[in-house]
This record gives C-alpha cells, sequence and structure tokens, in this order.
C-alpha cells in the first residue's frame, strides 16, 4: 500500500509519503516513509472527522506531528486494543498550525514514539464506545527547538503560546486519552505533559 497527500494552501508541503506492508508476522502494518507519528487522539484522526476546523492549541504545540521514520501496528482483543510503535527522525522544529513541522527539512534530533489505545465498551458498530489511550515519545534533540502555537487557525500571525528557542538534550512527552461516544452524542479530552532536560531554562516541565 503507498499514499502521498499533498498541501498546497498557504505552502507547499509533501505530508503524508509511505509505503505500508501489511500484514506481517506479530508486526502486523508496517509503514515507512514520512507520516504522523502515533502520538495524540486529535492529530491522529482525519480532517474529515474532526469536531472542529483546526487541531486544538496544545495539540498543535505538543504533537510531533508528521516525521520520517518506521512504525509498526498491530490490533489484539478482537480490535478493541491497538498498538503502535516507531521511530522517527525529527525532521523539523515545532511550529504553528500548516507550518515547518510537516514539511521536509534538515534532521533537528531522534524520536520514539508510541500509543497504545483501549475500547473497554464498544456497541453498535461503534455509535456507542468508551476510547482510554495512552501515547508517550521520547524525543533527543541537536539543535535548538520552539514550542508555539497559533490560536486555532492559520489566520493569524501571533501566537498565544510560544516558548521562544531553548536547546533541551532530550524531552519526554506523554498524552493521556479519552473519548466517549452516545449517539449523535461525543465527549473527548486530552492531557498532554512534556518534561525538557535543557539546564539553561531550568528543565522545565510544560502541562
Amino acid at each position: 500500500m503507498f499514499r502521498l497527500q499533498l498541501e498546497f494552501a498557504d505552502q507547499f508541503q509533501i505530508k503524508d509519503s509511505w509505503f505500508r506492508f501489511n500484514p506481517l508476522p506479530y508486526l502486523g502494518a508496517f509503514t515507512v516513509g514520512n507520516m504522523k507519528e502515533p502520538f495524540s487522539l486529535e492529530d491522529q484522526g482525519s480532517s474529515a472527522s474532526q469536531t472542529f476546523m483546526v487541531n486544538a492549541l496544545p495539540v498543535l504545540a505538543y504533537s510531533p506531528g508528521r516525521n520520517i521514520g518506521v512504525k509498526a501496528q498491530n490490533t489484539a482483543l478482537g480490535g478493541r486494543l491497538t498498538w503502535a510503535i516507531g521511530g522517527y527522525w525529527n525532521t523539523a522544529s515545532y511550529s504553528s498550525f500548516a507550518g515547518a513541522k510537516d514539511a521536509l527539512s534538515n534532521a533537528i534530533g531522534f524520536d520514539v514514539t508510541g500509543r497504545q489505545i483501549w475500547l473497554p465498551t464498544y456497541e453498535d458498530d461503534g455509535r456507542h464506545l468508551t476510547h482510554l489511550g495512552l501515547s508517550v515519545s521520547r524525543q533527543s534533540f541537536i539543535a535548538p527547538i520552539q514550542i508555539r502555537a497559533a490560536p486555532e487557525t492559520a489566520l493569524l500571525s501571533s501566537f498565544f503560546a510560544d516558548t521562544g528557542p531553548f536547546s533541551p538534550d532530550a524531552a519526554t512527552l506523554v498524552a493521556l486519552e479519552y473519548a466517549r461516544v452516545m449517539g449523535p452524542w461525543s465527549i473527548q479530552g486530552e492531557l498532554m505533559s512534556g518534561e525538557y532536560q535543557a539546564s539553561s531554562p531550568g528543565n522545565p516541565r510544560l502541562t
């Protein structure tokens, strides 16, 4: 299986560009190329099924987005348990919506990212379900980074969240996910936290 997704709005970007081999023993699907790292419920979903037009500000700021790497993913328990893990070259700095993190450029580090999902309840072909998820990303850096996000729109040039450039050696990102679907009604939320090994700002923890 192969996918190529190009973005021409605002600025040209190569988004999804990968080969997938499926199925493989134990590994399930194995993907190679430029893809979303398995992190965050909202960032993994399709834009066609989002509740709002743009991802929430914390997701824009924290999620690693698309990077070049390899990923293995599979399901268990009749599809109620899903896991994915991969290694990625971090190909751009963190940026705002439609920014550099979705573009191919020089690597600034390496990420190991994994995500596990469990559906404790699943009824009526998904019309009623409960979703629990955990994402973890361990990142190492060889260049300065900047964590920032525009106010959930690409129409403004200002940033509501902006750390400014700093130079961590490594970081650990964690995201807890919850979603509940009850027929036409749904609720979802995520809690994200990042711990950065950077002596200059005093090893900050951002939540």
